[in-house]
């Protein structure tokens, strides 16, 4: 009688603790989702800014290539100037990280 009672008892724990992980997996996967919902806001934003950036430096990069950086130095310093500034996206992850865990 105690082996049955202690064998339903780590049973039902079993089917506890199988609920409890369900539920914190579905809480994950939903923090998952916002944050990858979040992450293609930003790369769709960041994308946009490159997509203005291009020009610019493909400019630059033309410029010197054909070796015409000195000829008008007002014209490179304003297309270096443009182009300058760095933009790092900043991803979210730590909902991946908690389901990695």
């Amino acid at each position: 009688m105690i082996f049955l009672a202690v064998t339903m008892g780590f049973f039902a724990e079993n089917i506890r603790e199988h609920f409890d992980e369900q539920k914190t997996t579905q809480k994950y996967l939903g923090s998952l989702e916002m944050e990858l919902i979040h992450n293609k806001i930003v790369f769709n934003s960041a994308d946009s800014l490159y997509t203005t950036r291009r020009p610019v430096e493909d400019s630059i990069v033309r410029r010197f290539i054909e070796k015409k950086e000195n000829e008008d130095l007002q014209v490179t310093a304003r297309l270096i100037n443009t182009s300058r500034y760095q933009y790092s996206p900043g991803i979210e992850i730590s909902a991946y990280t908690q389901l990695i865990n």
